[in-house]
């Protein structure tokens, strides 16, 4: 396997691992606070919200186009993390409202 597939797999499950402690430690706050504390549920929404509509329209065509034309592996692997990024901030924000829902 190559060095930076490796890496990649690597940056991958960190990100997976993130997101799930994330999910978690939001819900914990939720379940002791309350989701509409300070309008938390709101502000989850409107972030959903402009995520899909937008951000999610625009990077994975991006990272595709630098990920075919990219000279290097560095921008390769920002083009995957960009998406990646993006996509796990998309489950996370769906778990979260879903929880509560």
């Amino acid at each position: 396997m190559w060095p930076e597939t490796v890496l990649w797999s690597r940056v991958q499950d960190l990100l997976e691992s993130i997101s799930r402690e994330s999910t978690q430690e939001l819900a914990a706050t939720i379940s002791h606070e309350g989701f509409d504390s300070d309008g938390a549920r709101d502000r989850l929404e409107r972030q959903l919200i402009f995520l899909t509509q937008h951000f999610l329209k625009r990077v994975p065509l991006w990272a595709d186009q630098v990920e075919k034309r990219a000279e290097t592996t560095f921008y390769r692997a920002v083009a995957r993390l960009a998406r990646t990024l993006a996509e796990s901030d998309q489950r996370f924000l769906m778990e979260a409202l879903h929880r509560e829902g």
